[in-house]
């Protein structure tokens, strides 16, 4: 099957970081991806440019964005902490209303623009992360101890993906605990989370599970379907879990399927953070 078009590049042959030169038709390093399913408008998450783009549809090769989030202005790219900066952003998502979310991933945290005409509004209104809803000056602090095992905070995440339901649930592939934290709904924010998978409860973060089993998880990417199944890249041991019922799981509930794999405890490959395959943390 032919490729239809390119984004990022000038055309279907033309390779490179920013391709003659950082602007509104390149990108370097796009990672997570959404469609604003009332406009087919296409949003990326540019993570080595520490921004995030929109472009319009119909898609056509080479085209330029039409927004940017994350940085003043198409030609720039200097990654940092702020109401508007970015630092290596990786997953975007939209709801039914327009909403745009941003996994703002080395600041961890994730960031909500309004719906707006014809794009999300610039500035975030809504945070989480931080344990304050209004906070856009701070960054998380991805887990503190967790790293040990031990106890970690709610609220504390390093967001990879991201996926909403129907119902307005808001999903955080948090790759720093390794779990997925559900926000039961997004638009009426709590900054705790609600429910958990891939640890026993909340207040559990990295090695709290150590038996690789249906419920373990170093989550990167994930998306809900239409029905409310929940599908998580459990990348690290090459394999996807799924949950029948993304709206009513329960905390550490394990996987009901498995894809990659011929059941829930064999793997291809040894466990590893799944934050390895990124740049070290500052």
């Amino acid at each position: 099957m032919t490729v239809d078009s390119v984004l990022g590049q000038s055309s279907l042959t033309a390779i490179g970081c920013d391709a003659g030169g950082l602007g509104a038709s390149t990108l370097c390093g796009p990672y997570g991806m959404a469609v604003d399913a009332g406009s087919n408008n296409l949003y990326v998450a540019d993570m080595e440019n520490n921004r995030v783009v929109v472009f319009p549809a119909p898609i056509s090769t080479g085209e330029s964005a039409g927004e940017v989030w994350g940085q003043a202005d198409f030609i720039s790219d200097v990654g940092g902490l702020g109401t508007d900066l970015f630092d290596f952003p990786d997953g975007v998502a939209l709801d039914g209303s327009h909403n745009l979310y941003v996994a703002d991933t080395r600041n961890g945290r994730v960031l909500e623009y309004a719906a707006g005409a014809p794009y999300p509004a610039i500035l975030p209104s809504t945070s989480w992360g931080l344990n304050n809803a209004t906070d856009f000056v701070d960054s998380g602090p991805c887990g503190g101890i967790g790293f040990l095992g031990a106890t970690v905070v709610p609220s504390d995440l390093e967001g990879v993906g991201l996926a909403l339901d129907n119902a307005g649930g808001l999903y955080v592939a948090d790759t720093c605990n390794e779990r997925i934290i559900a926000f039961d709904n997004a638009l009426a924010p709590t900054e705790s989370g609600t429910r958990v998978l891939g640890q026993a409860d909340l207040s559990h973060g990295l090695n709290g599970n150590e038996i690789f089993n249906a419920s373990t998880l170093g989550p990167n990417s994930l998306v809900v379907d239409s029905q409310g199944h929940l599908y998580v890249d459990d990348s690290g041991v090459s394999r996807i879990l799924g949950w029948h019922n993304a709206s009513s799981f329960t905390d550490g509930q394990p996987a009901d399927v498995v894809i990659g794999q011929p059941d829930f405890v064999h793997s291809s490959q040894i466990r590893i953070r799944s934050t390895a395959r990124r740049r070290p943390l500052p």
